[in-house]
């Protein structure tokens, strides 16, 4: 079970993909940050963050598939999964902010319930409540 051969716009991520994961990480907590009086605290703040949250995807989901989207040969953002023969997870998606409202995470939504009606698999996500653009997108 691999969504490579399904969703056209996904590339496996490689280590060599580590610092563009980080930046699209950053990204999520740019609010936080910007409110932190000193800057370079706040950055060790978020690769301490960073590192933690990929420890614990790779704990709870040690099937884990992780996938770089791709948008016009650009890397736009991550999507992180975990499937089953019963049930495909959505651990993570996120678009780098100039990629977002363009419909590519619909579009990849729309992909991944194709996929898991192939498969015959029960999608299942979760979000933040802080997270309203998330919340709208996944609810459509």
């Amino acid at each position: 079970m691999d969504l490579l051969g399904s969703i056209a716009c996904l590339r496996a991520c490689t280590e060599a993909d580590d610092a563009f994961v980080y930046d699209v990480f950053s990204t999520t907590w740019e609010s936080e940050v910007a409110a932190l009086p000193n800057q370079n605290l706040a950055q060790h703040v978020l690769r301490i963050q960073h590192i933690a949250q990929e420890r614990r995807f790779a704990s709870q989901y040690p099937d884990l598939q992780r996938y770089i989207v791709v948008q016009d040969g650009e890397p736009a953002g991550r999507l992180y999964v975990h499937e089953s023969a019963s049930l495909l997870e959505v651990v993570d998606l996120t678009l780098m902010p100039r990629f977002r409202d363009h419909g590519i995470g619909t579009g990849i939504f729309h992909q991944l319930f194709e996929h898991a009606t192939r498969e015959g698999q029960t999608i299942a996500l979760r979000v933040e409540r802080r997270n309203e653009r998330a919340t709208m997108l996944y609810s459509q």
